[in-house]
């Protein structure tokens, strides 16, 4: 596995208000505009919700069980549930991938970009 190199470098590049925004959504099990606090407190979990329901176009969603930034119930309990009806097109499970796979895993092409490529060319 390449994964001990790619996150070998982690969190540089990753500004302080990113690694707050996680910790906000991680221990508010919601996903929330990011909010910095009136004195730059970061534990402020008093944020408005993203409104999933504004999305009126197409989504496919690709997940898998092994992805420890957004878990399968995360996806079916807080997300899915959020979006109009007939929005999601299709849940695409890659099952042995992980939450970095789906930017850096060496058969990318066959598990993602040719399902992609399939949908925008209207042969899903």
């Amino acid at each position: 596995s390449r994964q001990s190199v790619y996150l070998s470098h982690f969190p540089d590049g990753t500004s302080t208000h990113t690694i707050a925004h996680y910790s906000q959504i991680a221990s508010g099990n919601e996903i929330r505009h990011f909010q910095k606090g009136l004195l730059g407190d970061f534990t402020t979990l008093d944020t408005v919700l993203y409104n999933y329901s504004n999305i009126d176009v197409p989504i496919y969603v690709f997940w898998s069980r092994n992805d420890w930034v957004t878990p399968r119930d995360e996806i079916h309990k807080a997300v899915l549930p959020r979006l109009r009806t007939g929005v999601v097109r299709a849940t695409i499970e890659v099952p042995h991938y992980n939450h970095l796979d789906f930017i850096v895993a060496t058969d990318n092409s066959e598990h993602v970009y040719s399902v992609i490529t399939e949908i925008i060319g209207g042969r899903e």
